[in-house]
């Protein structure tokens, strides 16, 4: 059982990270134009962070009958997965295209 959850609480760990890096990046940034690129990016992260609970939770109580639609178990697993690193990659464009005015 602990080992199915390893990789789960690593992304969990990792999203975190993220998170709180770009948080803290974007109140260094506060009022430039690049810090609602890096708040974009660390809601992506926490929604990321968000949907990952919900997904083990769900699992976790799965045995008990808890009566959630197979394909909602499934999607909420793909959105935790693929939505933080859209929204960071779709971030570090919108970053790149706003340096790249300027050089």
């Amino acid at each position: 059982m602990l080992v199915e959850l390893v990789p789960d609480i690593t992304l969990a760990v990792l999203y975190l990270l993220a998170c709180l890096a770009a948080f803290t990046i974007r109140g260094k940034l506060s009022g430039s134009l690049v810090a609602k690129r890096f708040t974009t990016m660390g809601v992506g992260w926490l929604l990321g962070l968000l949907l990952l609970g919900a997904r083990l939770a769900i699992e976790r109580y799965r045995p008990l009958k808890l009566h959630t639609p197979d394909i909602a178990y499934r999607a909420i697993g793909l959105l935790a997965i693929h939505l933080p690193m859209l929204l960071a990659a779709l971030s570090l464009i919108s970053l790149a295209a706003l340096y790249s005015r300027y050089t």
